[in-house]
């Protein structure tokens, strides 16, 4: 056998370089990852807004903390629910029948738990389950019931097909007619409203939810790139409100359709945005076959305006007419007092944003989903406080302040190397077990540099094979010793 060159040897030299690197690019990755400490179940903690994982191996549909889900259900299916406020976890309770190994003694049931479509792995008002793999849209979460929704179902845009996939021509039918598909003419909308509508009448009851900046950036932003843009993107607003929340939260059907509280409604040549700033839109639901003219349109801008807007249309002639983010325009009254008392200090809701709500409260989703999007980046301090808008604020506290979310403890051993970590390993280990095995360790380390020397000497590069057949030296020796 001749012995490897030089450029074979500084090869099999670099590769094992490389190996190292990559080993030191994992572990760091992995403090990133998982940067906590995950020996405490939450369960102690009582009813907490926390992140919620559902366990798909367990057959209980109920849902666990961060750290049962990688203490007690590492090799189980899993879904991250994300964040859910007042929630207990039920690894340790009798609701589940697999044993949780942080919290060993059995707890009774969390009856205050509430486990909506979520939990059984259904989101949005389309009930459609979750695919990493083939979902192409982002999802935005509702603050108030914290479900979560696809853009295409918000009518941000049109659904795209699953990625890595084409769906048959009856699939890209029924795609054309859910409510995010973009209406080109009064015509076409006339004709999908009733599809569209049959397609989300089941939304009306769903729960639905906010989502926090601070909870996820799971947004627009995370669409797929070969997406055309949203009609409202990340950058466009702050939280998100769904329709089914809006109708039970007064307050926000008061703001609804302004400025502060965008929504999203059927014109006669697609969705739009009602801002309050959109004063000739005339929104078209089911029934609608009359032709639009400019005479329509311009009395539903004076309506608009009539109403009571708080502000008229800006001038598209003027020299900054684009619209900014809300949250960068001048904040005129950011600094006043809250209103307690007194009259309402909250937007007049334009005809359009009127009957965009009126219909979904009759099940009617044709000409939009009533769903909110509060724009203002610190929309909490700008609510009217009125004897109106201020009980329905104080029945949700989520829209008065911004809620912590328990998350478990730094791991103090993140982004410590294999060996660092071995060293505090040893250190909690009993003087005498210590010496042990740093007895031991050395004489399988000098047993090591006796093997590896003559490769050395003759210049020979260490292989696979010869690596084995140490430790299988080792294994038989040691098998030996104990006969």
């Amino acid at each position: 056998m001749t012995a490897p060159d030089n450029a074979e040897v500084q090869s099999a030299t670099t590769s094992l370089e490389e190996y190292l690197r990559t080993q030191q690019d994992l572990v760091k990755e992995a403090s990133l990852a998982l940067p906590h400490s995950f020996s405490q179940c939450s369960h102690s903690l009582g009813y907490i807004r926390q992140p919620v994982y559902l366990c798909q191996t367990c057959p209980e549909a109920k849902g666990i903390c961060a750290s049962c889900s990688i203490a007690c259900h590492a090799d189980h299916e899993q879904i991250e629910l994300f964040p859910k406020r007042h929630f207990r976890c039920d690894c340790p309770t009798t609701s589940l029948a697999h044993p949780c190994t942080l919290h060993k003694r059995p707890e009774l049931e969390n009856t205050e738990n509430t486990y909506g479509q979520n939990f059984n792995g259904l989101f949005c008002r389309c009930h459609r389950t979750y695919d990493a793999a083939t979902e192409k849209e982002a999802m935005i979460q509702c603050l108030a019931c914290e479900d979560w929704f696809h853009e295409s179902c918000c009518n941000l845009r049109e659904r795209p097909p699953p990625r890595g996939s084409t769906p048959p021509p009856e699939a890209q039918a029924e795609q054309s007619t859910q409510p995010g598909a973009q209406i080109r003419s009064l015509d076409d909308s006339v004709q999908t409203s009733e599809a569209a509508r049959a397609s989300t009448d089941t939304g009306a009851t769903t729960a639905v939810a906010i989502n926090e900046n601070a909870d996820t950036d799971a947004r627009t932003d995370a669409s797929d790139d070969e997406l055309p843009p949203a009609l409202i993107s990340s950058d466009d607003y702050e939280t998100f409100v769904c329709g089914a929340c809006v109708q039970r939260i007064p307050v926000l059907k008061r703001y609804a359709g302004s400025s502060e509280a965008v929504m999203v409604g059927r014109g006669a040549c697609g969705w739009v945005k009602l801002d309050g700033e959109e004063g000739d839109v005339d929104v078209v639901g089911r029934g609608d076959e009359k032709e639009v003219t400019e005479d329509m349109v311009g009395a539903a801008a004076e309506a608009d305006v009539t109403a009571g807007m708080k502000r008229p249309q800006e001038d598209p002639t003027a020299p900054d007419a684009k619209r900014r983010r809300v949250s960068e325009q001048p904040e005129s009254h950011a600094s006043e007092q809250p209103q307690i008392t007194g009259p309402c200090q909250a937007p007049a809701r334009g005809p359009a944003a009127e009957r965009v709500l009126d219909a979904v409260a009759r099940g009617d989703h044709s000409v939009g989903t009533g769903d909110v999007f509060l724009t203002r980046e610190n929309f909490r301090e700008r609510w009217c406080r009125c004897g109106q808008c201020l009980p329905s604020l104080e029945m949700n506290k989520f829209l008065l302040e911004e809620e912590e979310t328990w998350e478990p403890p730094e791991d103090e051993d993140s982004g410590l190397s294999l060996e660092e970590l071995g060293l505090r390993a040893l250190n909690k280990v009993p003087r005498d077990q210590a010496i042990d095995g740093i007895t031991h360790y050395n004489k399988l380390r000098d047993h090591l540099v006796n093997y590896l020397r003559p490769f050395a000497q003759e210049g020979k590069v260490v292989a696979e094979t010869d690596v084995r057949s140490f430790f299988a030296d080792l294994v038989e020796a040691r098998a030996k010793a104990t006969l």
